[in-house]
């Protein structure tokens, strides 16, 4: 699993975040804002591709009530990992 870098987003801007995972089973990716699981919705989309292991994370209209650490967590039947920034 890569492991996420730090970033700084202009009030109003996009945040995008991008991570490869590999396992096998292919694991299952979840990602956090201060520990709330992110789902999406319309400033926060998740994407997920099985074949290639790349997960996405964009959020749009980020303000000062975004800020915080962003993390992803994944998992299989044989175990978790995480990164944050």
């Amino acid at each position: 699993m890569d492991q996420l870098s730090n970033q700084t987003v202009p009030s109003g801007g996009q945040l995008k975040v991008t991570c490869h995972v590999s396992g096998d089973p292919q694991p299952a990716a979840r990602w956090y804002l201060e520990g709330t699981e992110l789902l999406n919705n319309d400033k926060c989309r998740i994407m997920y591709d099985n074949s290639t292991g790349r997960c996405d994370l964009i959020m749009i209209n980020i303000y000062k009530n975004n800020e915080g650490l962003i993390s992803i967590e994944v998992e299989n039947d044989f175990g978790k990992a995480h990164s944050t920034c």
